[in-house]
């Protein structure tokens, strides 16, 4: 139970910072000089993959589904998701991790 509801707590997290994320144009008066930009989707190309447990729990895997399911919803790009176990690590790349990984 603790897990599926760490599970729910990082994918809303997630979705949240989509969100934020699509209705940025650009940068603002506000933002501090040690801001970093996070980039999940550049010009229909996405450098991340989700990763989830080779042994992944039934939470774990339907929490990487929504999670890819509404990135394709809120940009149209449908992300690489699997399991670590066949995970190679690509030069450039970027991992959102889900579950214990």
């Amino acid at each position: 139970m603790k897990k599926t509801i760490c599970c729910f707590l990082l994918i809303s997290l997630l979705l949240g910072m989509l969100g934020g994320l699509s209705s940025c144009k650009g940068g603002s008066e506000n933002e501090g000089k040690d801001a970093v930009r996070l980039t999940l989707i550049d010009r229909g190309v996405s450098n991340y993959m989700i990763v989830y447990p080779a042994m992944a729990t039934k939470a774990e895997r339907e929490a990487a589904e929504l999670l890819r399911s509404k990135i394709y919803e809120l940009t149209g790009i449908r992300m690489k998701s699997d399991t670590e176990e066949f995970l190679k690590k690509e030069d450039g790349a970027h991992y959102i991790y889900i579950g214990n990984t």
